[in-house]
Formats: structure tokens, C-alpha cells, sequence
């Protein structure tokens, strides 16, 4: 069976049950305002090191969702248009999808995935070298698709 997901905007307020934007809110920035230099902790996460890496996709569908128990991942678009998949941690089978235009860290245990509505997307990821990784097959096919209709 295929499912479509309407894919939302990347605001605070709609993304905070599944992690966090990682550019400072209104008030944060206001911390910073007329300084020269302005350096903000936005995410702390314990680790014994962490890996960086380079990430593309040119999937438009999946049937299956990936979730780290044990650490917090980031995701930060460098080009194309990639869709983030998330679903909370006891809810896999009730995902939400994304527009990935700004860059995000999802919380430990958040179900995801990544596709591309572009021919490809580029993302740096960071998370930590001891990452456990559990797969979820979902009951369906996921399928991102813009909705022309409510733009």
C-alpha cells in the first residue's frame, strides 16, 4: 500500500516532539545582539566521539524507518530538496514528513528516514561512533510528494 505524507514547514513549534532547529530562536538571538563575537550552546549530547559525514539520497519512496536509541543525529541540508521522515519513538507506523531546509538534530529513539524530492539531496550528518541502530519495516510505502494545491 502507498501512503502519501503532505510535508510540512520546518518550524519549532510543529518539530520540538521530534528534536530540535539548529539555529537559535528569536530569544536566543537576542543574547547575542551587539557583540562582536556571540558563541550559543543550541544542543549538548555525551559521547565518546562522534562521526561527520557526507550524505546523499535520491529515494522518493521507502517502506522502512531507522531509529538510534542511544543518541541524538543532526541533519543539515547542503542541496537539493530533501524530505525528512520522523515518527515518535512508540508511533513508527505514523510518520510525519518534512521540508529539510534548515538544519535540525532529532532526539534519541525519533524514527526516521530521509528522501528526495530533487534528483538528489546532500546532507552533513554527525552522530556519535557508538551509534545503535534499530530498523522498523513499516505496514506501508511512503511516498513524499509536494501538494501543488496548497502552496
Amino acid at each position: 500500500m502507498l501512503k502519501s505524507l503532505e510535508i510540512k514547514v520546518l518550524t519549532a513549534k510543529n518539530f520540538e516532539k521530534y528534536g530540535r532547529i539548529l539555529i537559535p530562536t528569536e530569544e536566543e538571538s537576542k543574547k547575542g545582539k551587539n557583540q562582536p563575537v556571540f558563541y550559543l550552546v543550541l544542543e549538548r549530547a555525551q559521547s565518546k566521539g562522534w562521526m561527520m559525514a557526507h550524505f546523499t539520497v535520491s529515494k522518493r519512496f521507502t517502506d522502512a524507518v531507522e531509529n538510534h536509541p542511544n543518541t541524538k543525529e543532526t541533519f543539515e541540508p547542503l542541496s537539493g530538496v530533501p524530505i525528512l521522515i520522523v515518527a515518535a519513538n512508540r508511533s513508527p507506523e505514523s510518520p510525519e514528513a518534512f521540508l529539510l531546509d534548515k538544519p535540525v538534530v532529532l532526539n534519541e529513539g525519533i524514527w526516521h528516514d530521509v528522501l528526495s524530492l530533487s534528483e538528489s539531496a546532500t546532507m552533513r550528518i554527525n552522530e556519535n561512533t557508538e551509534v545503535q541502530t534499530v530498523y522498523h519495516k513499516l505496514s506501508f510505502t511512503v511516498k513524499a510528494e509536494l501538494n501543488v494545491e496548497k502552496l
